[in-house]
C-alpha cells in the first residue's frame, strides 16, 4: 500500500505540471463545470468556461467561479473549442456533439470532469454505477466504512463534483463516488481501485443512440482496472452476470438466489459473505428493518465493497442495521384514513419503477408521468397488471404511457393536468389498505426544476390533504 501511494504521488506530481500554462475550456456551467474550472485554474491553467444559457439563466452559479476564469455565455464557439488544448466536458453536456467532433479531429484533447477529478486522485477510489440504487449503495458504503474507522471523501454524481473535493483527498482512506454513463463517456485513466455494477437497464436512451452504447459505457467502468483490484457485479441481473467473464479485476458477486463463489449472498433467510475461502453470516434477514429488506441488493453490494476493504463483518451488521432509506427513493411520507402514500420522485426510469412496485405487497395506485426519456413503457406491462390496481397519469409524457398499458385488463387509468390533481384523485379512488405510489418513470423537468423538487412538491401535497 505504501508504494502504491507513492506511485500515486508521483503521478500527482507530473500532473500538476502538465496543467501548468495549459489552455483549457470546460464546457458547461453547472456544478461539475465550475468545480471543474475551479481546479485547473489552482492547478495553473488558462481556463475558459462557456455555457449555451445566458447569465440571467444561470443566477449565483457564475458567482462562484474563480477569477481569473473567461467566461463565455450564450454558446460555445468554436475558437474556444478548437483554439484550446484540452476540453474538460460536464456530464449535462453530449460529449458527441458536432463540435467536439470536429475538435477530435483537430487533435484536441477531450475528457470529462472525473477523468479530470482522477488525475488528482491520492486515495484508493471505489466507483459505483448501475442504472438504479447508485445513490443508495454509495450511502450505504460511506457508513459502514466510517462505522468502521476510515477517513473517507464521498461525491461524484452524489453531493459533490469530485473536482470541488480535490483538496480534502489527502490522507483519506477511501474516496467513494456515485458515477453515471455520462461520466463514464469521457474517461482514459480512470482506474476504481473496486468499481461496482449494479444493475443494467433501459435509461437516457434520449441521449445515448441505443441501449448497446449504454451497456458499453457502463462497461467503462473497469477498463482500466488490472488484478491488484475488484469488480462488484449483481448476479441477478442477466446483463452484469454475463460481465464476469470480462476485465482483468477479481470479481464479487452479489446475490438473493445463489450461493455465489465471492461476494455475499442470501440463504436460509441469512446474508452471508464468502471472500477469500472463509464464510460468515452478516445478519438475519428477521432481524432487519423495511428500509434494509427492500434496498436489499444495494446493501449487499455495499457489504461485498467493504469486505473487500478490510471491514469486518461485525461492523457491517452494525452499520446495515441502522440504514434508514433516502429521500425520495420509496420513502414513507404519511399514512391518512389506512391509505399509505409512497415518494419515490427518484424513479426516472422504467427498471426503477418496476423494483418499487415489487417490494410492495398490498393494492397499488401508481402516479406517473413527466418528460419522456425515450422509455419503452410497455416493460411495465406485466408487473402494473399484477400489483397495479389504478394508474394515474400527468405531464408531457402521459399519452405516451396511456397507449402503453391500453389493453390490459381490469386497470383504470386516469388522466390529470397537474400533480396535485393526480394525488388528489389516487386519494379520492383509494380504499384502507391501499398504497399510493408516486413513481413517475420519467424525468422531471417539464414542470419541475428536478427530481428533488418534484419530489418535495409530492409530500407537500399530501401532508395537506
Amino acid at each position: 500500500m505504501d508504494k502504491s501511494i507513492e506511485n500515486r504521488k508521483s503521478k500527482i506530481e507530473n500532473n500538476l505540471m502538465d496543467f501548468l500554462n495549459k489552455r483549457v475550456t470546460v464546457v458547461g456551467l453547472a456544478k461539475s463545470g465550475i468545480a471543474a474550472a475551479n481546479l485547473l485554474s489552482e492547478m495553473g491553467s488558462i481556463v475558459t468556461i462557456t455555457d449555451i444559457r445566458g447569465e440571467e439563466d444561470l443566477g449565483e452559479d457564475i458567482r462562484k467561479i474563480n477569477k481569473g476564469i473567461t467566461i463565455r455565455l450564450g454558446g460555445h464557439s468554436e475558437e474556444d473549442i478548437l483554439g484550446t488544448d484540452l476540453v474538460v466536458v460536464s456530464p449535462g453536456v453530449d460529449i458527441k456533439i458536432p463540435l467536439f467532433e470536429k475538435a477530435r479531429g483537430a487533435g484536441v484533447h477531450i475528457i470529462s470532469e472525473v477523468e479530470l477529478a482522477y488525475l488528482f486522485a491520492e486515495s484508493p477510489l471505489i466507483a459505483v454505477t448501475g442504472t438504479n440504487g447508485k445513490t443508495t449503495t454509495t450511502s450505504i458504503i460511506a457508513d459502514i466504512l466510517l462505522e468502521g474507522g476510515k477517513e473517507i471523501v464521498i461525491g461524484g454524481n452524489i453531493g459533490f463534483p469530485l473536482s470541488e473535493k480535490v483538496s480534502e483527498w489527502r490522507g483519506k482512506d477511501f474516496i467513494v463516488a456515485e458515477i453515471s454513463s455520462f461520466q463514464l463517456e469521457g474517461i482514459e485513466r480512470f482506474r476504481p481501485y473496486i468499481g461496482v455494477i449494479l444493475n443494467i437497464t433501459p435509461d437516457h436512451l434520449d441521449r445515448h443512440i441505443d441501449f448497446d452504447e449504454y451497456i458499453n459505457l457502463k462497461k467503462r467502468i473497469y477498463m482500466n482496472q488490472t488484478e491488484e483490484d475488484y469488480l462488484v457485479l449483481n448476479y441477478d441481473d442477466p446483463i452484469t452476470y454475463c460481465l464476469s467473464s470480462e476485465g482483468k479485476a477479481r470479481k464479487l458477486m452479489f446475490s438473493t438466489v445463489e450461493d455465489v463463489e465471492e461476494g455475499v449472498f442470501i440463504k436460509d433467510g441469512e446474508m452471508i459473505l464468502r471472500l477469500n475461502g472463509i464464510e460468515e453470516k452478516i445478519s438475519l434477514l428477521s432481524d432487519l428493518g423495511v428500509d434494509v429488506i427492500r434496498n436489499i441488493d444495494n446493501v449487499m453490494a455495499a457489504a461485498a465493497v467493504c469486505a473487500a476493504c478490510g471491514i469486518d463483518v461485525d461492523v457491517i451488521r452494525r452499520a446495515i442495521s441502522r440504514f434508514k432509506g433516502l429521500e425520495h427513493r420509496t420513502e414513507f411520507v404519511r399514512e391518512l384514513e389506512g391509505i399509505k402514500f409512497i415518494n419515490d420522485s427518484k424513479a426516472t426510469n422504467v427498471g426503477a419503477v418496476i423494483r418499487s412496485i415489487q417490494s410492495f405487497d398490498d393494492p397499488i395506485l401508481l402516479i406517473a408521468g413527466g418528460r419522456d426519456k425515450a422509455n419503452d413503457y410497455s416493460l411495465l406491462k406485466d408487473v402494473i397488471q399484477k400489483k397495479v390496481k389504478t394508474l394515474i397519469l400527468f405531464g408531457e409524457a402521459k399519452d405516451k404511457i396511456k397507449s402503453a398499458m391500453n389493453d390490459l385488463e381490469g386497470l383504470t387509468i386516469v388522466e390529470e393536468d397537474s400533480l396535485k390533481g393526480a394525488v388528489d384523485t389516487a386519494f379520492s379512488m383509494a380504499v384502507e389498505g391501499d398504497i399510493v405510489l408516486f413513481s413517475p418513470v420519467c424525468a422531471s423537468f417539464d414542470m419541475f426544476s428536478d427530481y428533488k423538487d418534484r419530489g418535495n412538491r409530492f409530500k407537500e401535497i399530501v401532508k395537506c390533504l
